[in-house]
């Protein structure tokens, strides 16, 4: 019976360290998430029907920023995605501070995966209040 306690003990030690040492560590890679602490607001602009913002997430590393996040197609959308993403950092009083537009990547090699993925980097860190709009567009100016 003793064996049995210090037996789950270690392995609930082991499951707990790997825990805290996992999400530690996408911390320490990712940077620190300004819309999580309130320095920025993230906005999805939905401009392209078929295709929507399913995900964006905006992190400060090194004095510049890494938008990471997903589109995704709506159930009745059926073709390959074309779209690319238009990111725009607002200042506090609306200015346009950058621009950046990038291509999208497969996270699904099927040709038909419903979502695909987008990371943009920037050399600018916004200053608190900013806004960061993100959107799916379809179009030629890339």
């Amino acid at each position: 019976m003793a064996t049995r306690n210090i037996f789950s003990f270690f392995t609930l030690v082991i499951v707990i360290s790997m825990a805290v040492y996992v999400s530690g560590c996408s911390t320490l890679r990712l940077g620190k998430n300004l819309a999580q602490d309130n320095t920025v607001r993230v906005e999805h602009i939905d401009q392209n029907k078929g295709v929507y913002v399913n995900s964006a997430s905006v992190y400060e590393k090194n004095n510049k920023l890494a938008v990471y996040g997903s589109l995704k197609k709506t159930s009745d959308t059926q073709s390959r995605f074309k779209e690319h993403v238009d990111i725009n950092i607002l200042g506090p009083d609306q200015e346009v501070l950058a621009s950046k537009t990038v291509r999208t990547h497969p996270m699904n090699p099927h040709p038909n995966a419903k979502t695909v993925s987008f990371t943009a980097y920037l050399d600018i860190v916004p200053p608190p209040g900013s806004v960061v709009q993100v959107s799916a567009h379809k179009g030629t100016h890339l």
